[in-house]
């Protein structure tokens, strides 16, 4: 006869230990569902258990293969009793002994509350979940609005109240004994990384997990080696996240969720060689990391849509971005609504033709690019043109010229200086970008004219 359940554990207030527990007649097995927590913490646990549970049976824990992430299994059996840690260093442990039945309850004794979910694992009621701000004004508006967040989820036409969080906020972190930084998410829409990032230094460590959300392709690499090189071994766990769907910010820090869509979420290389860490990848994914808790949480939320993806797949979601930002923003902001009256003409699709041959020409100079391809030769598909011709219409189509999730002009900016880097002049990314400069600086001028009665 089999028995089966579910007990999910919240360790140390943060940490997620999740077993299925099978009951085959009179043995019995706890197999963990989740890599939430180190091995460590839950070898402390059940040294704990050691000490204090007595009963009939002995179990045995180990591990994946060494190097790749770590799955604690937990098998009750009557043999000897062996501990293989991450390290693989192997244990000999006095026996030690518990039923079932008891298991939860010994938990409970030694301050670990079971919990039956971890879907609200990021609600500030439940966790230390903060917002900061690096600018007195936004943060004087939030506080004024309740310090709260209003999500309208649009998609469900029956329900269509808002769902409100109530959040923490500061300007930088406060100077607490407990302010040390364990997960950061950020997702301005910026390349200045390091202006955003230098108030935190302090309280970030090489144990930190950083999120970066739809920072442009490129955008990350210079910004961390500038930010930590005087101390490399500070590093923090970095994560770079590419969202598709459609929010749209209104006043008062409401939020639209408008178009249904997902958050790909990949590793990025704090400090290891890209050829290293591609490579790496392409062999032990998804185990050639440990995936934190916070990633975790976030696939969890079903209104997010979180998928943990290899590298490779993250970046061809940046090419395309990048690709239809190039045509659709400096086009949309050049010729207005005119664009729309043009979008099916051969004039400019051949302007758009010759942008997406700039862009894959800067691209292929993308040290990214070189060691995607190197490890999977049919990642070169990433830089076909027809298929990103096709994807720049379907956008133009569906979301307008002009309507961009990037900055404005950094994907022109990065076609002509990548380019340029392979000796090529780019002359249509380069003629755009001198357009945009000039017109924004004609703006510039028409609203310093001051205005004579």
């Amino acid at each position: 006869m089999v028995a089966e359940n579910i007990v999910t554990f919240n360790l140390e207030g943060s940490l997620w230990f999740a077993f299925k527990v099978f009951t085959i007649d009179n043995r019995a097995s706890l197999k963990s569902l989740s890599q939430r927590t180190s091995a460590s913490s839950i070898t402390k646990c059940l040294k704990s258990l050691n000490a204090f549970l007595k009963s009939g049976l002995e179990f045995n824990i180990s591990s994946s293969l060494p190097g790749v992430l770590p799955v604690p299994v937990l098998a009750l059996t009557r043999t000897p009793l062996l501990v293989e840690s991450i390290s693989g260093t192997t244990l000999d442990w006095t026996s030690v002994k518990f039923s079932l039945a008891t298991l939860t309850k010994a938990f409970e004794i030694f301050g670990f509350n079971p919990t039956s979910s971890t879907r609200e694992n990021l609600d500030p009621k439940l966790n230390r979940v903060s917002l900061f701000f690096n600018s007195s004004r936004l943060l004087k508006s939030f506080h004024d609005s309740g310090s709260q967040i209003k999500l309208y989820n649009e998609l469900n036409k029956r329900d269509p109240s808002a769902t409100v969080s109530t959040f923490e906020a500061f300007k930088g972190v406060p100077e607490t004994s407990e302010s040390h930084v364990d997960d950061l998410i950020v997702s301005m829409k910026t390349t200045d990384f390091e202006d955003q990032i230098t108030p935190y230094l302090h309280r970030i460590t090489n144990k930190t997990n950083v999120l970066f959300v739809n920072a442009p392709l490129g955008s990350l690499d210079s910004s961390i080696k500038r930010i930590w090189r005087a101390d490399s071994g500070s590093v923090p766990n970095i994560f770079q996240a590419v969202t598709t769907y459609g929010l749209i910010n209104s006043t008062n820090f409401d939020v639209k969720y408008t178009l249904p869509g997902k958050m790909f979420i990949s590793a990025f290389p704090s400090s290891e060689k890209l050829k290293n860490f591609v490579r790496k990848q392409e062999l032990y994914y998804p185990g050639d990391i440990l995936v934190p808790s916070l990633i975790k949480d976030l696939i969890d939320i079903p209104l997010i849509n979180a998928q943990y993806c290899p590298f490779k797949d993250l970046f061809k979601l940046q090419v395309e971005r990048l690709v239809v930002d190039a045509c659709l923003n400096p086009l949309g902001q050049l010729l207005s609504f005119d664009v729309q009256a043009l979008r099916d003409t051969t004039a400019l699709n051949k302007v758009i033709e010759t942008i997406i041959d700039e862009a894959v020409i800067a691209i292929k100079a993308s040290p990214w690019f070189k060691a995607v391809v190197n490890s999977d030769k049919t990642a070169i598909s990433v830089i076909d043109r027809q298929r990103l011709f096709a994807i720049v219409k379907q956008s133009a189509k569906q979301y307008g010229y002009g309507s961009s999730d990037m900055l404005p002009d950094f994907a022109t900016n990065y076609i002509v200086r990548n380019s340029k880097s392979r000796h090529h002049a780019a002359p249509v990314n380069n003629l755009l970008r001198n357009l945009l400069i000039s017109k924004r600086r004609s703006q510039q001028e028409q609203n310093e004219i001051p205005i004579v009665k």
